[in-house]
């Protein structure tokens, strides 16, 4: 059985440096900013998948 090497430690700094929050992580899944998107690994160690949830709610304009 091989276990993969996912760089989590990296995308956490790159991600809070862009001022957001990682959720949730699980085996090829970052959730960041509670869904808002998310990161997947794959079986490149220098490729990931960016996914965006339109259906995430969007801030309300302040009046």
């Amino acid at each position: 059985m091989k276990i993969p090497h996912r760089a989590l430690g990296i995308v956490r700094e790159i991600v809070t440096e862009l001022r957001h929050d990682i959720t949730y992580a699980s085996e090829d899944l970052v959730f960041i900013d509670h869904n808002a998107y998310l990161l997947q690994f794959t079986d490149f160690p220098d490729v990931m998948h960016l996914y965006f949830n339109i259906e995430f709610p969007r801030k309300k304009p302040q009046p």
